[in-house]
């Protein structure tokens, strides 16, 4: 019997006393809930409440209630509205909206719709700062950068709705140093997506839809101090524009730097302004049963990879942007690979049983792009034939079946985790 592959990865999900707490209504503390007079008061008060007398969350009933000035939240203090609760972030809030840090550790957020869309001077939303089992669900978040992590441990995001700012590049969350990240059922409109810095490991990012984006929908930065490692991303829509990156269309729709154990596996990834999927600095990676598609520069780019393999991935028509624009390479089909010098080189990178096609309508295309100077930086393995063209620019091996599955077992028990 056929075995389908799992991919294994623990999570101690946060788990969040909600019944016994008592639900203190904000409405005790006198807001006007109408969007134009300033109920910043009300809820300063409600904090200071439920931070003093313990195991107290705040319910916001429905209505619009106008928020001057930022909201600071010390102790774990749950906060759940009716899914038409609209906090509104006035012009007086500089910085971040809502700043959680401390003893806030197990606080829910839940159905309040942020709106940040009319304040021009806020960096972020929401931070979350040293802290752990924190939770984000069916929230509608609107504005610029909406959430920031930095040094959080067991974050739950889920059934969230991100809007953006058309034409502006922010990221809709950024983790640094955080550790099991599990993001799944959100929808990301506009503007950017997830990105990760600095030591960030045990993440899952599953079953969300990008629409859209004008920066990255998912973005790894593990260049500068540690690796990012442990990541698995499944079953997402990544939905591009189609529109060259640099004039408002979505960069690399999976663009990772610095990445080691990973997993790309059933997504669909479709017109990027650039590329499809990114890999840079990347180590021990399996890319396996994507549709990725009408991406303008190439389907998968990498550079500088140790151990990976790319299989049974469906490719149609990349590599359409008909002409060379500004210092961006010109469309490149299906692999782009980026090497100047030794220390960029390529070694380990398997491709197998992927499907590459093109429409009878593309004038121009390439199987295979090459951006070097040496082709022994290069190094490609196949199993039993290979199936792209000898361009001349890398170096191509063929290995046998059985040599195939030693690899393959290999790869997946490092990235089991």
């Amino acid at each position: 019997m056929k075995k389908n592959l799992i991919f294994i990865i623990s999570f101690w999900i946060p788990f969040v006393a909600i019944a016994q707490l008592t639900w203190v209504d904000v409405k005790t503390f006198g807001p006007k809930a109408n969007g134009r007079i300033d109920d910043t008061e009300a809820f300063e008060k409600a904090i200071q409440f439920c931070e003093t007398n313990g195991n107290n969350g705040i319910f916001v009933p429905t209505g619009r209630y106008l928020i001057n000035k930022q909201l600071v939240i010390k102790k774990a203090v749950p906060i759940k509205g009716s899914h038409n609760s609209e906090l509104i972030i006035g012009n007086g809030v500089r910085n971040n909206f809502l700043w959680l840090y401390g003893n806030a550790n197990g606080t829910a957020i839940s159905k309040i719709h942020f709106n940040g869309r009319d304040n021009t001077s806020i960096t972020e939303l929401i931070r979350f700062d040293n802290m752990q089992n924190i939770e984000v669900s069916f929230c509608e978040i609107t504005g610029r950068l909406a959430i920031n992590f930095d040094n959080v441990k067991n974050i739950v995001l889920k059934n969230n709705i991100f809007n953006g700012i058309p034409d502006k590049m922010d990221a809709r969350c950024n983790f640094s140093r955080s550790i099991k990240v599990d993001i799944y059922e959100n929808t990301f409109n506009s503007s950017g997506g997830l990105i990760f810095y600095d030591n960030c490991r045990n993440i899952k990012i599953h079953r969300n839809a990008f629409n859209q984006l004008t920066g990255y929908p998912v973005h790894f930065d593990g260049l500068t101090k540690e690796k990012i490692s442990e990541v698995l991303i499944n079953d997402n829509k990544f939905i591009g524009s189609g529109a060259i990156a640099f004039k408002g269309g979505t960069y690399d729709q999976v663009s990772c730097f610095g990445v080691e154990k990973l997993q790309i596996s059933n997504n669909t990834i479709v017109k990027s302004g650039d590329m499809g999927i990114t890999l840079a600095h990347t180590r021990d990676v399996y890319v396996y049963n994507n549709l990725i598609a009408e991406n303008n520069v190439s389907a998968i780019s990498v550079s500088n990879v140790k151990n990976v393999i790319i299989e049974n991935n469906r490719m149609p028509n990349n590599g359409i942007r008909p002409t060379l624009e500004g210092t961006d390479p010109v469309a490149l089909g299906a692999y782009y690979f980026y090497v100047h010098e030794a220390r960029y080189a390529t070694d380990s990178l398997l491709f197998y049983n992927n499907t590459i096609t093109f429409s009878s309508k593309s004038k121009r295309y390439h199987t295979v792009g090459i951006n070097g100077t040496n082709k022994n930086y290069i190094k490609i393995y196949f199993v039993g034939k290979s199936d792209l063209p000898d361009e001349g620019n890398y170096i191509q091996r063929v290995i046998s079946n059985n040599q195939y599955s030693r690899w393959k077992r290999t790869l997946l028990s490092k990235i089991e985790f």
